[in-house]
């Protein structure tokens, strides 16, 4: 007959997922009975309880007893460790191991009753970061990291991070409120130079009303930074790179830049960085006695237009044409400024059926109404009218039958304010003007 006697089992989730089991093994040292509910994975748990095991031919019969355990004294139980080394004896033990050791404690009257104790020892995984030097003025932030946990600084401070500036060695401790960690660092204080102010730009001389654009080239990492421009717009700026700069007067200007890092500030400044060449004049054109010639005022180089489109090769002071319209010419003087100017050139015809005499507009100035009139000696079946602005663009045209005289309303004033020019003319199978025989100036305003 075999009794038991628990005194108390708990249950134990961090225990082999409370795999227990209340039985007898036999001589095999397999389980050969168990009591009713007490066996793996049912979880149970048990008080002061008492179980006899009968013998009954190959099994045993269970039964249910009072519970009466056998006592005995807290010397008979001893404490050794994995390496049978004696650590105490009695119910409680402390123990302080520096390495994960399993302990042992077996009832001295009963040798082959023991049981085991695990105690694991872990550490707080504390990296605060290499020994290190910083500018002298500077400052190093150290974070032990392990939010939550306590800290213990060599200078005093229990936050997580702290700021320091001054040579040594600093240490801290971290705790999780079972288990630490450490770790050091040497900080060193070297001198190091303040920052070098230099700059450089798209350009140093620049037409009037044009843009130059300036970047920063500083050394020894500046923290920030003030441009001067005097004669520019904007005149100053704090950014690294600025925006572009504007100068609207000619002249020669002054630019400076200072920096400031955290040892120091340093300023450059040039004096007359930028040469600023006023706007070239506008060029004079000169029409040939015979109106097949233009001419322009002298520059260093041209580009004629004929109704504002670039005329191929027409790069010469003087330039031929070939029909009425709109010319223009662009220039650049001996600075690479530009400049420009249009004329409106009319080609006489073969006859002229109309002189500028014969043709009248009124009112001129206007305020966009106005009347064409006219008369002739000779007699043409069809003419035409056409009103062009200065881009040499036709905003009006009409075709009109021609007896002696004519007279014309024309209304203008959807185009606003302005000067226009008028032609009157043959026109061709399309209805533009192939020949222009009279052009009037056209004045509009309010």
């Amino acid at each position: 007959i075999i009794e038991t006697h628990i005194g108390e089992k708990r249950l134990c989730p961090s225990w082999i997922a409370q795999a227990a089991i209340h039985g007898l093994l036999d001589s095999t040292g397999t389980v050969a009975v168990i009591v009713a509910g007490r066996n793996y994975p049912n979880v149970w748990n048990a008080f002061s309880e008492g179980t006899r095991f009968t013998p009954n031919i190959s099994t045993y019969d269970i039964s249910t007893i009072p519970y009466a355990p056998i006592s005995f004294a807290a010397g008979d139980i001893v404490w050794t460790d994995e390496l049978g080394n004696l650590v105490g004896n009695g119910f409680d033990i402390t123990v302080n191991p520096t390495v994960t050791t399993q302990y042992i404690a077996t009832l001295a009257s009963c040798g082959f009753s023991s049981d085991t104790a695990t105690v694991t020892v872990g550490e707080v995984a504390v990296q605060i970061g290499n020994d290190t030097s910083i500018c002298q003025g500077d400052s190093l932030v150290i974070d032990a990291g392990n939010t939550g946990a306590a800290f213990n600084w060599s200078n005093g401070s229990t936050a997580q991070v702290i700021v320091v500036n001054a040579p040594g060695t600093y240490s801290v401790v971290v705790s999780n409120g079972s288990c630490y960690g450490t770790d050091s660092l040497q900080l060193t204080l070297v001198p190091c130079p303040i920052s070098q102010s230099f700059f450089g730009s798209t350009t140093t001389s620049v037409c009037q009303k044009f843009c130059i654009s300036f970047f920063d080239s500083s050394s020894n990492n500046p923290a920030s930074w003030l441009w001067l421009f005097p004669g520019g717009t904007p005149s100053s700026s704090t950014s690294q790179n600025p925006p572009p700069i504007c100068y609207n007067t000619s002249g020669t200007f002054d630019v400076t830049l200072i920096t400031t890092s955290g040892t120091g500030i340093d300023t450059l400044l040039l004096p007359g960085y930028i040469t600023v060449y006023p706007t070239a004049a506008f060029p004079v054109i000169v029409v040939s006695q015979n109106n097949d010639t233009l001419t322009s005022s002298p520059a260093s180089t041209y580009q004629w237009q004929f109704n504002s489109i670039d005329i191929p090769g027409a790069t010469n002071q003087s330039c031929i044409i070939t029909q009425t319209g709109l010319y223009g010419v662009t220039i650049t003087d001996q600075n690479g400024c530009l400049s420009s100017s249009t004329a409106l050139v009319v080609l006489t015809g073969i006859y002229s059926a109309f002189s500028g005499s014969n043709v009248s507009l009124y009112p001129n100035p206007s305020n966009g109404k106005f009347v064409v009139k006219g008369w002739s000696v000779i007699v043409m079946d069809e003419f035409a009218i056409e009103v062009i602005n200065l881009l040499g663009q036709i905003i009006y045209s009409s075709k009109e039958k021609f007896s002696a005289s004519f007279e014309k309303a024309i209304d203008l004033r959807k185009y606003g304010s302005g000067c226009f020019f008028l032609r009157i003319g043959v026109s061709s199978s399309a209805g533009e003007i192939k020949d222009a025989y009279v052009i009037k100036k056209i004045i509009t305003g309010k």
